[in-house]
């Protein structure tokens, strides 16, 4: 994929971005495509394909952001405007200084290799002896779980250490297991993919999250909240009350 960094007379000087800019009045978003590419990179699209269209609420103004994927173009693409560019994959984008609005856009080519499966499994291991917190998620795995939600909101029970339970995790990761953890402080050793975050936690954040997250949400307010932030995915439950949810 293709960055540009942003020149030191532009807002948000020296933060690397996706190529593209502001629709003109009465432009649609293809048009806008093709126009800013060609005055940024010197190339003609020939195959584009619309891909996402999400929002940012930066401190000064909420934007809306119309992703396309370009497959093929004319011409030799090169910064007409004297921007530096780079060719880099998204592993390695992730080490920039990226445009708020963008980060949340890199998390989502990031997971792309891994798409959202249609169910998933919310494990707390506060809720079962270590023995029978392990078994419950071999035999998750064993019989095709691809996606678990590890919540973990105190103290590891008895029998269960942080060592051992990442140990698990790096088999799980090897069987091809998403695993989002729902933790206030997790392990940088553990091998998961990304944040799990409650509606309220979700609320606090002033940016999307670097990495891959996703969000339990209640209300349609935290649904949009999930998207402006870029979620990669959102549970919306309950359906009826809960004592906790009432």
């Amino acid at each position: 994929m293709l960055l540009d960094l942003r020149p030191a007379d532009k807002p948000w000087p020296g933060y690397w971005e996706f190529p593209g800019g502001k629709m003109e009045a009465g432009e649609s978003p293809e048009a806008a495509l093709h126009r800013e590419l060609a005055e940024e990179l010197g190339i003609s699209v020939r195959a584009a394909t619309p891909w996402q269209v999400r929002e940012y609420a930066y401190p000064q103004r909420r934007v809306r952001l119309h992703l396309y994927k370009v497959t093929a173009w004319e011409g030799r693409v090169h910064g007409r405007e004297g921007q530096e560019l780079r060719w880099l994959s998204p592993a390695a984008a992730a080490a920039l200084h990226l445009l708020p609005a963008n980060r949340g856009i890199l998390a989502d080519l990031s997971a792309e290799a891994l798409p959202c499966p249609p169910l998933f499994l919310v494990a707390d291991p506060q809720r079962a002896a270590a023995g029978a917190f392990l078994k419950i998620l071999e035999q998750s795995t064993a019989a095709g779980l691809r996606a678990l939600i590890l919540r973990i909101k105190g103290p590891l029970p008895a029998g269960l250490d942080a060592e051992t339970l990442a140990d698990w995790l790096a088999r799980a990761k090897g069987r091809g297991v998403q695993v989002y953890l729902n933790h206030p402080d997790p392990l940088p050793s553990w091998p998961v993919v990304g944040r799990h975050f409650t509606e309220a936690q979700l609320a606090d954040c002033d940016a999307s999250p670097s990495s891959p997250f996703g969000v339990s949400c209640h209300s349609a307010a935290g649904l949009a909240r999930a998207e402006a932030l870029g979620a990669s995915y959102a549970l919306l439950s309950p359906l009826f009350p809960t004592a906790t949810h009432p």
